[in-house]
Parts: structure tokens; sequence; C-alpha cells
């Protein structure tokens, strides 16, 4: 009987050895996470931020609030429609009203209660419209707009000052992995002078306090190492913090930076595109409207109002206090309008 070398128990346990002894990082199914550029990196600290998404909801509310004082000019138009059922005592005297109201019957004022009881109903289109308010309607609408322009402006400059503050952690993390990779080489380079030290004082060729002199510079090169590779960690931290994104994560800054100085523009920036200059400008002339709205808001206004009624009742006029007759418990006898009124006229 021959065996074979390969057997499959043998082959498993090469494989698992091949593994182990794969530098880390270095195996055939193993990537290296995609580098974060600057500009992927300012996009998403844009979208994830949660102040930026308060402002974008602030300037949403703001354009809302100057659609609806744009509609506060239209005329203001009520539909009312009411049936109901009761009684209609009526009794002389003053009455004083204290708080909502409660129960308005408008009858003869009999000698004694009684319980006689009809359908009623009270049909109302009112319209009320202030055509002309000497600018006051006109000083909200503008105070409005002034409000979605500073909200505006306040979102730029959160924006502005945030991308400032992911760029500069950006280009921060950039420089302390840079450290990091100078002082591993310097560490490596440090070890392979160590070793030749040692070596050439081994054979006398060199004296022992070379040898403590170099063991120096290797523990010197370590606890540089080290500063350098906590100084990355905190780096990384602070660029997840403003990125809103897992620490967990590895972040891995383009090196591009360092071969490829960034296109610049040519020209000055002029102050006009300063985002936070806007914003403190778009304030001062949210104040000024705001001045010109309290101003304003003492001048009188005209308005034009106009009220149609209907009204409807199972009392006829042949009741009263003698009869007691004349009324109907019928439904549709209570719902079917018998009287109108109108009133129309201008208010200042």
């Amino acid at each position: 009987m021959t065996h074979s070398f390969f057997s499959p128990r043998v082959f498993s346990a090469l494989i698992l050895l091949s593994a182990f002894c794969l530098p880390e990082g270095k195996g055939a199914f193993a990537q290296q996470p995609a580098p974060l550029t600057l500009r992927v990196a300012l996009e998403m600290g844009v979208q994830n931020h949660p102040a930026i998404r308060a402002k974008q909801n602030y300037l949403s509310s703001a354009e809302a609030l100057t659609r609806n004082a744009r509609a506060e000019y239209l005329p203001n138009v009520i539909l009312s429609a009411q049936q109901n059922y009761g009684t209609i005592n009526g009794q002389y005297g003053p009455l004083g009203a204290a708080g909502p109201p409660g129960l308005a019957s408008a009858g003869p004022a009999y000698p004694e209660q009684n319980w006689n009881a009809a359908f009623g109903a009270a049909y109302i289109l009112g319209v009320n419209w202030e055509f002309f308010s000497f600018g006051r309607t006109r000083s909200r609408i503008g105070l409005s707009r002034e409000q979605v322009g500073r909200d505006s402006a306040d979102l730029e400059q959160t924006r502005f000052v945030h991308q400032v503050k992911i760029a500069s952690a950006y280009l921060n993390l950039l420089v302390a992995r840079q450290l990091v990779e100078s002082g591993e080489s310097n560490l490596e380079r440090v070890r392979i002078l160590s070793r030749s030290v040692k070596a050439r004082t081994l054979s006398g060729l060199n004296p022992g306090v070379d040898s403590a002199l170099v063991n120096a510079e290797v523990s010197r090169a370590k606890l540089a190492l080290i500063d350098f590779v906590n100084n990355a960690q905190n780096a990384e931290q602070q660029l997840a913090g403003l990125l809103n994104v897992s620490a967990a994560d590895p972040l891995i800054p383009d090196t591009l930076y360092f071969s490829k100085l960034p296109d610049t523009d040519s020209g000055a920036p002029g102050l006009a595109g300063n985002p936070q200059l806007t914003f403190y400008e778009q304030r001062i002339r949210y104040a000024r409207q705001l001045t010109e709205v309290t101003r304003r808001s003492m001048r009188p206004a005209l308005s034009l109002f106009a009220v149609y009624q209907a009204r409807a009742s199972g009392f006829t006029n042949a009741y009263n206090a003698e009869t007691l007759a004349g009324y109907s418990s019928r439904y549709q006898d209570g719902i079917d309008p018998t009287r109108y009124n109108y009133v129309a006229g201008v208010s200042l």
C-alpha cells in the first residue's frame, strides 16, 4: 500500500501554516481601505453635523413664515353652520359675561318655567379683509424675507466654520500619519545601527560605551514613535467626531497633497464672499426691518367686512307667553331657514 505525501490532513495543515506565516495585511484577500479625500470629508461632515441639520430646518421654517405672511393679506372667510335642539326661555335683566359664552336663548319672558323645545339652525358666511394697512402688511412680509436671509446666512456661516475645522483636523491627521511613518523608519534605522554597533563591540572594534549609547538611541526612537502614534490616534478621533462617524472605522487621509499641491485661486477673495461678514450684515438688515415693522404697527388699517346669515327655528311668530302654541318639534321644521340677514361695511 502506498501513501501520498499530500494527504487532505497534511494539505489543510500547510494552508493554516501559510496563513499564520503571512505578514499582517499582506494576504491575498486583504484589502486596504480606500483613502478619504478632503472633498468627501467636507461633504460627509456637512451632511452629518447635527447643528447644520437643525439650521436647515430653521431656514425651512422661515420660508414657511414668509409664505404665511403673504397669505395674511388674503381675505378671511368663515363659513359656519349649526343645528341644535333646546328651549327658548327668556328673562328680563342685565347680564355680564364671564369666560366663554354658555347658552344663548332668545324667547318671550314667561311667568313660569316651561319645557317646550324645538329644533333651530343658523347658517353664517362671514368675510373680513384688511385690504389697506398703510404698509403694515408689507413690512411684515419684508421682515419674514429678511429672516430667511438671516437664517440662510447663518446656515452658510455654520457650514463654513465646520468645514474649516474639518480641513484643519484632516491635515493634522495627514501630518500625524506621516510622522508615524517617519518614526517607524527612524526606529528601523536605529535598530540596524544598533545591531552593527553591537557586532563591532563584540569583535572589539568599538568600545563598550558605544553599545550603551546606541541602546539609548533605540529607546529614544521608541518613545518618539509612541508619541507619534498617540498624536495620530487623537487626530483621528477628532476628525471622526467632526464627521460624526464611528471612531472604530479607520480614517486614512489621501497622501496626494505630499506629491502635488492643490489648485488655488490666483485672485484674492473679496469681503463680499466672507460667510461671517454676510451673516452679520443680514442680522443688521433684519434688525432694521424689525424696527420698521414696530414703527408701522401703530398705523391704522382699513377693513372690508360682510356677513350673511340664515336663521331657522321650530318656534313661529305666534308663539308667546299667553298661548304657548305655535311651535313644532319636527326636525325638518327647525332646520329650514325662514329669515335672512346681511351686514356689509368698512371699518377703520
